[in-house]
This record gives C-alpha cells, structure tokens and sequence, in this order.
C-alpha cells in the first residue's frame, strides 16, 4: 500500500499527523499554565514528625491573615491579640 509513495507523500502524511498533535499539546500547556497563574494552589504544609505534606487547616489560615493584617498595620496590636485570643479559644 505504501510502495506507491514517495518520500514527500509519507512527509505529507506525518505532517497531516504531526502538526495537530503539537498544537493541541501547545494548546493544552498554555491553558494549564494560565490557569495555574490564576489561581494558584496553596503550598501544602508539612506535618511534625511526617514527611507529608498535609492542606493548612482553617485555624492555621486564620492565624496567618491576622499576622499579615498586623504586619501590615491593618490592625493594631491590641486588636491582634484580642482575636488571636479569640482563634485559639476556639480549639
């Protein structure tokens, strides 16, 4: 069947293969990466004593906003204390 070819005819039809498999590829990775920039994953935390990688819990992400408010001045130190209080009671 493919005695008939030439060497140009087998190009053309590798081509015809070649070419939409990369673009769809290329498509794929610059979607995945637009997405990731977007909306990008936490970094997972690592649990004592285990070396996986485990999702920060709500009360380790709420401890974390209210040192960044306070390292911002967003909020004093008193208000900082005040809630921080407030998070740990909740335990």
């Amino acid at each position: 069947m493919l005695g008939n070819l030439s060497g140009w005819h087998l190009m053309i039809i590798v081509a015809v293969w070649l070419v939409p498999a990369a673009i769809i590829t290329i498509a794929a990775f610059v979607i995945v990466t637009y997405v990731r920039k977007r909306n990008p994953a936490a970094p997972p935390v690592m649990e004592a004593g285990s070396g996986v990688p485990s999702p920060a819990s709500p009360l380790e992400h709420r401890l974390r906003e209210l040192d960044e408010l306070r390292s911002k001045n967003l909020i004093s130190e008193t208000e900082y204390r005040r809630k921080r209080e407030e998070i740990l009671r909740d335990l």
